[in-house]
């Protein structure tokens, strides 16, 4: 019996992207402003490096980011807070002085635990968290548009 591995979802997953990506709406008008006013701005993703410079690539975002830091760098996951004191490093600066846009709660839990400022991004596979999600993030980001809740 043949096994099915992780490069074996790489393989389908760069596949996939590479048909096509559709970013979320109204990202583009929300990364181009944050770039007009000069704001780094980088990729902290469990999916592999691989896979997120294809997807940002094929919807036109790849360049708005300074760093890609990617999944196979961080097996133990977003609940260690490993991967966002990277990206502090990458940024120059401290945990406190950046913002992090997520959709996931356990990944929001693991960035306010180091005093990261957290905006929830809606999603649709996250629903049964949004209210966690909601509670914990200082704004939330859906269908283009922001609202502050704290």
């Amino acid at each position: 019996a043949d096994s099915f591995g992780y490069e074996d979802v790489v393989r389908i997953l760069l596949s996939c992207y590479e048909k096509g990506a559709v970013a979320k709406p109204s990202v583009e008008l929300l990364l181009r402003e944050l770039r007009a006013r000069g704001t780094k701005m980088g990729v902290a993703t469990l999916s592999p490096t691989a896979v997120a410079h294809v997807c940002l690539s094929k919807t036109g975002l790849i360049d708005y980011f300074d760093f890609i830091l990617g999944g196979e760098d961080y097996p133990e996951g977003k609940s260690s807070p490993r991967i966002f004191l990277d990206a502090a490093k990458k940024f120059g600066c401290a945990p406190t002085e950046m913002h992090l846009f997520e959709d996931s709660f356990y990944s929001i839990k693991t960035a306010r635990e180091l005093g990261i400022p957290v905006v929830g991004v809606a999603d649709e596979s996250k629903q049964k968290e949004r209210e966690e999600i909601m509670e914990n993030a200082i704004a939330f980001f859906e269908d283009g548009f922001s609202r502050r809740i704290k």
